[in-house]
């Protein structure tokens, strides 16, 4: 092959790439300033809304991967930052979510090793949920917690993480 013909293929991969890396682009600038007018987790279906908190979690700088569907022990997502392992658990119910979503959180940093846990719920949770999580330290959140989920640096995330891993 020679110059020219590198040259054009070249310019042909940056004419394809280039739209496509703006898209992306344009998708994170809205997870990151939240933007509901364009964007709305409520027409998500379950599965898509888990793909999507992985999504906001990466555009703060999270490594971020879902779990299967099923036989993930309750576990959705699988974060890491700065060596820091948290498991997630994604609710989209209509309705307030109760304790086994906790109990699924507290089996999955066991499973999963991980240093601590979170529930994200867009319904809001019942208060034995609340109870449960204060006794084993599971964050319980909204899906607007979700967008300031920032990265373990300051001293307090850091505390709260540092417990030992499960052997």
């Amino acid at each position: 092959m020679d110059a020219s013909s590198t040259s054009a293929l070249i310019a042909c991969a940056a004419i394809i790439a280039i739209p496509v890396i703006q898209r992306v682009e344009r998708r994170i600038s809205r997870i990151k300033a939240g933007d509901q007018a364009k964007f709305n987790h409520l027409t998500l279906s379950p599965i898509q809304f888990e793909h999507h908190c992985a999504d906001v979690l990466r555009s703060l700088g999270w490594k971020c991967k879902t779990t299967r569907a099923s036989g993930d022990f309750g576990v959705d997502l699988i974060a890491e930052h700065g060596g820091h392992r948290v498991v997630f658990q994604i609710k989209k119910w209509s309705k307030p979510v109760n304790l086994s979503a906790v109990q699924e959180a507290v089996a999955g940093v066991a499973i999963y090793g991980a240093h601590s846990a979170c529930v994200i719920s867009v319904s809001g949770y019942q208060q034995s949920a609340f109870k449960l999580a204060a006794a084993n330290k599971v964050r319980l959140m909204s899906y607007q917690d979700l967008r300031r989920f920032n990265p373990p640096t300051s001293q307090g995330f850091l505390s709260r993480l540092r417990q030992k891993r499960p052997q």
